[in-house]
Order: structure tokens, then C-alpha cells, then sequence
């Protein structure tokens, strides 16, 4: 399990997760949770896995499903920025387009 604050933020974004199937989002409202869990894809070092990414104490979640590049649900990549009031913003771009982005104070992932 790995765990991504304001200090290492920007590692998330070293994750290979081109390819991975997005399986479900699970939001928590009262928990201000998040979850993501995906399936990655095959590579030569790693076979496909269960992922879940655990957004904490989340202030924002905006997934649309309008999917202007055609239909998909397997991502192309991932981006983290940090937002103005000292929370990390997690874009998710999918291949069809929707770009999944969730702010939050901290991420965990179970690898």
C-alpha cells in the first residue's frame, strides 16, 4: 500500500496505469471517501491486478460519462496537481474523453 500527501503528491502520477480498466467508483459522503478500483493492464513484469485508489476527506468528485472520443472506460493516464487551499487534485483521463477529478486531502493505494 502506498500513501500520497501534499509532500509526494506528484509520484502518483509514476504509476503505470495506461490501459487499466475502471471498474467501479464508490463514493462515501459521509465518510468523505473515495474509491476507485481498477484492473491494470498485462505487461512483460507485471500480470493484471485489482488497484484501488482510496481519495480521503474529499471536497470534490466530478466524474461525467459523456464520452466525446466514443465509448471507453480504460485510461490513458493520470494527472495530480495541487490546489490552492493545500488539497491534491487528481485528474483521470479515460480513453473515452471523461476526465474523472477528484479533490482531496490524501490518497492511498493498494497494490
Amino acid at each position: 500500500m502506498a500513501n500520497y500527501s501534499l509532500d509526494n503528491y506528484h509520484e502518483i502520477e509514476n504509476i503505470y496505469l495506461h490501459d487499466s480498466e475502471l471498474q467501479e467508483i464508490t463514493i462515501n459522503y459521509r465518510g468523505k471517501e473515495v474509491s476507485l478500483k481498477l484492473v491494470t493492464a498485462v505487461t512483460r513484469e507485471n500480470p493484471s491486478q485489482t488497484v484501488e485508489f482510496l481519495f480521503e476527506q474529499v471536497s470534490y468528485i466530478h466524474v461525467p460519462i459523456k464520452e466525446p472520443w466514443g465509448s471507453g472506460f480504460y485510461i490513458f493516464s493520470i494527472e495530480a496537481e495541487l490546489a490552492e487551499d493545500n488539497r491534491i487534485i487528481t485528474s483521470v483521463i479515460l480513453n473515452s474523453g471523461d476526465i474523472v477529478k477528484c479533490i482531496s486531502v490524501s490518497i492511498r493505494t493498494s497494490d
